[in-house]
């Protein structure tokens, strides 16, 4: 997914127009229905209770999944931070401990 500043691939502007489509499709289906159940019949069918149920659950179904997978995307990030910082935290640990070995050892030496 962009960030601000960066452009879009060809693939997100495919999936943008494709989820648009098929927002706009469900949209004119349930509109579609209504209209038949409101000013035709007074009552839905079941077939037409059942392609909303479907539609509305497959929307639903997709949108969990996006959300899932930025969310595995922002959690596996932020372990390869974790593993970083506490690398950098280790390698500072060390050097920390090293600085102080040598102040020591130079403290211990007699003064010529």
């Amino acid at each position: 997914m962009a960030t601000k500043g960066e452009k879009r691939g060809g693939q997100e502007w495919v999936a943008i127009v494709l989820g648009i489509g098929i927002a706009v499709a469900v949209n004119l289906v349930t509109f579609g229905l209504m209209w038949e159940a409101v000013f035709r019949s007074g009552t839905m069918s079941d077939n037409a209770t059942q392609l909303l149920t479907t539609a509305f659950g497959g929307i639903v179904g997709v949108l969990g999944s996006y959300v899932g997978f930025r969310s595995g995307i922002a959690s596996e990030r932020r372990s390869e931070a974790d593993k970083v910082t506490g690398a950098k935290v280790e390698t500072d640990r060390a050097e920390a401990e090293k600085v102080e070995a040598a102040a020591e050892a130079e403290a211990e030496r007699p003064a010529s």
